[in-house]
């Protein structure tokens, strides 16, 4: 396999630790796609965009989310979109 996505574990929630340090160590190899909720900050977005990510992955899933998804997408899909 020359390159891969690394998808953010649900498990992990927010904590996008492990999920960048797994991109890190690919050698340039992988992307990764984070998981982050709608008060993220425009500096952990580019700190998130500078250590690989190009992506963010959403859950749907009413037992997984406390808010409306489609509304966590649009605050989410504008803060990231000038990345």
């Amino acid at each position: 396999v020359s390159r891969n996505v690394i998808v953010q574990a649900t498990c992990h929630g927010a904590d996008n630790s492990a999920m960048v340090d797994a991109v890190q160590a690919s050698g340039g190899r992988a992307r990764g796609v984070a998981t982050v909720r709608p008060d993220v900050t425009d500096a952990e977005l580019r700190r998130l965009d500078e250590a690989g990510v190009r992506g963010v992955r959403f859950n749907f899933l009413k037992r997984l989310v406390s808010a409306a998804p489609q509304d966590d997408l649009a605050a989410i899909a504008k803060k990231i979109a000038p990345l």
